[in-house]
């Protein structure tokens, strides 16, 4: 095969594809009689308009067959690469440019053109129209310019304007800054030039100075914001109706965009008035000030400040300010707000008297007699030191000292409360409790001993807690049996007046709000879901224990002593004697769990028995078995 005579003669032996391809990767090149031509310059185009990209064919015979014609449309991207968005084969159209076509009718005249609708900015760029006449081919480039026009805006602020908008000229007052908005343009390139009309000269002078420009701003549609200001100065030079214009440039358009307003200037008289205007505004917005602030003083109250963390019944220090209030007249209220209880007043202190009043019986009683027996009021003592500057304002150092109780008032919350007559409403802040119990003398608490073998229906088992230094003490015992994927709590022994798990009177469930005793038992550190290790049965188990009072439920009799005396090193110590009646049939291979809780302790202590009921005496020979099988 020779490419002498310039003629490629193998549209019989190569197929018609691989020719294309072999085009394709070859680049701009000509074979013999076929021309293509695109057009010299770019095609210019404004974005939403249909645009048709040239390509001719010449040299061949017309009409065309289209059976051996097959055109390619690419665009070349800034990076060099290359993609197809149309493509004509086999007398096939296949477009990936939505809305682009090429009509049969064109290509049998030599007429490949592109015709894109709708045109954007993003189908700007380089478009290479590839085509193979069998056995010729051919190719040529063409360029699309997208463009879209601006919108112009001028804006002239003077003193005896609010606002001028518009491309009209404009009667205004004392020289000031002008600003042209150029917006929603492309490409970005654009120029905003100021020039000057003197008043009976025909020239312009162009402004150089006094003129700054904004960095284009690109929009999310691609195209561009860019501002111009130019700064007008008093000037004596400059006579009344000479006319200032900002001329716009850009590609997009086909002429100028010119827009002027005028600048005269002022007369003695407007001056004067304006000057009273503004004395005048500036008089009444001080005399406003001086009214509603100034005057009024409204106290400002500080955040409530101090110990982060105060110890169980040791004293802590809460401090806050208040002020810049002028009158003296001033009135503090402290409260305290416990969980699920309501909010006491606690202590107040008022200025016309200058006396603290600490816990006053007669403010509270009628409160406490509405909450429950248990409530007690916190130990605080107030403190305040008013102090008067010289600018005829007030200042009040505020501090508290309080013994809070671990178990009632760790998460109250402190509210201070301040009422003066510049207030509307009284403000306040607040700041949550947090109480903590030092570590000191836990409680060692020993092994549930008993009998192993428990005859039906009569048991005796007993522990003991020694070594615990604060006296309050809470005993539960729970029960697991086999078949039952609850813990039962059966009985509860409290040391002292604080929040039980489980009241075990008939009174104590029925009197006690189920929220309100939710939210004790979360104060006193407890969980609806405690831990049961089974030790006595050889494995680590944990078996979840839920809050119910199954004293009806499980129908295992049950009674707990506890004898609680105190040791020479002034620790405590519980002797605990439990008596169990159980039964063979429901609580063999029960588990005893015995919980103690402690505010030493940061999680109870458990110790735990496993009930092996007989009929008996002793076990037979298959439960002895199944017992060292356990073990």
């Amino acid at each position: 095969m020779s490419l002498t005579d310039g003629r490629m003669r193998i549209g019989q032996k190569i197929p018609h594809v691989i020719f294309f391809l072999l085009l394709l990767g070859s680049g701009d090149f000509q074979v013999r009689g076929l021309t293509v031509t695109g057009k010299d310059g770019p095609t210019e185009a404004l974005r939403g308009e249909d645009v048709t990209i040239p390509c001719l064919l010449s040299g061949v015979l017309i009409p065309l067959n289209l059976q051996i014609l097959s055109v390619r449309w690419s665009r070349r991207l800034q990076n060099g690469t290359e993609y197809t968005i149309y493509q004509f084969h086999d007398s096939h159209h296949q477009s990936s440019r939505p809305g682009s076509h090429m009509n049969d009718r064109d290509l049998q005249q030599g007429n490949a053109s592109l015709s894109i609708p709708n045109i954007q900015i993003t189908d700007e760029g380089d478009y290479h129209c590839s085509v193979i006449v069998t056995p010729d081919a051919d190719s040529a480039t063409s360029t699309l310019h997208v463009s879209v026009k601006p919108q112009t805006n001028l804006i002239y602020r003077g003193l005896n304007e609010a606002l001028y908008l518009g491309p009209a000229s404009c009667e205004v007052g004392y020289p000031g800054p002008a600003f042209c908005e150029v917006s929603n343009f492309y490409p970005e390139e654009v120029k905003i030039r100021w020039v000057k009309h003197s008043k009976g000269i025909t020239t312009s002078t162009s402004l150089d100075e006094d003129v700054s420009f904004t960095t284009p701003l690109r929009n999310r549609d691609g195209t561009f914001n860019v501002t111009s200001m130019l700064n007008l100065r008093p000037d004596s030079r400059d006579e009344p109706g000479d006319i200032f214009s900002c001329i716009v440039t850009h590609r997009s358009l086909k002429e100028e965009i010119s827009l002027n307003f005028t600048v005269p200037r002022p007369s003695p008289v407007v001056v004067i008035i304006i000057l009273a205007l503004l004395v005048l505004c500036i008089v009444v917005l001080l005399t406003i000030l001086w009214k509603k602030c100034l005057r009024k003083g409204e106290p400002s109250l500080s955040e409530i400040s101090g110990d982060g963390r105060i110890p169980h019944m040791k004293r802590g220090t809460l401090t806050w300010q208040i002020t810049n209030f002028i009158k003296k007249e001033i009135q503090i209220n402290v409260y305290l707000k416990r969980r699920n209880d309501i909010k006491l007043l606690i202590s107040s202190w008022d200025s016309t008297d200058w006396k603290i009043s600490y816990n006053d019986s007669s403010n509270v009683l009628s409160l406490l007699e509405k909450g429950a027996k248990c409530r007690t009021l916190l130990s605080v003592e107030m403190e305040v030191e008013m102090t008067k500057s010289w600018t005829g304002k007030y200042k009040c150092l505020c501090s508290i000292s309080i013994t809070p109780d671990k178990y009632t008032d760790d998460g109250a919350v402190i509210v201070v409360e301040v009422e003066h007559p510049s207030l509307k409403w009284p403000v306040s802040v607040r700041r949550t409790l947090n109480v903590y119990s030092p570590v000191v003398g836990k409680p060692v608490v020993s092994d549930i001993s008993g009998e192993m073998w428990i005859p039906h229906m009569k048991t005796t088992l007993s522990c003991q807690i020694t070594k615990f230094k604060l006296k309050k003490l809470q005993i539960n015992l729970y029960l697991k049996r086999c078949n039952d994927m609850k813990n039962h709590l059966i009985h509860s022994w409290v040391s002292v007046d604080r929040p039980s798990r489980k009241d075990n009177t008939a009174a104590g469930r029925h009197s006690r709000d189920p929220i309100e005793e939710d939210s004790l038992l979360e104060d006193a550190g407890y969980d609806t879901m405690l831990p049961v290790e089974m030790e006595d049965a050889g494995n680590d188990t944990i078996l979840p224990v839920e809050m119910e009072d199954a004293g009806n439920d499980t129908k295992l009799p049950v009674e707990m002593e506890v004898k609680m005396t105190k040791t020479e090193d002034e620790s405590y110590k519980c002797d605990c004697t439990i008596s169990l009646t159980p039964n063979i049939d429901t609580d063999d291979g029960a588990v005893l769990a015995v919980e103690v809780d402690h505010a030493a302790l940061e999680w109870p202590e458990y110790k735990y028995h496993i009930l092996n009921v007989i009929k008996g005496d002793k076990p037979g020979l298959w439960r002895r078995w199944k017992k060292r099988v356990i073990k």
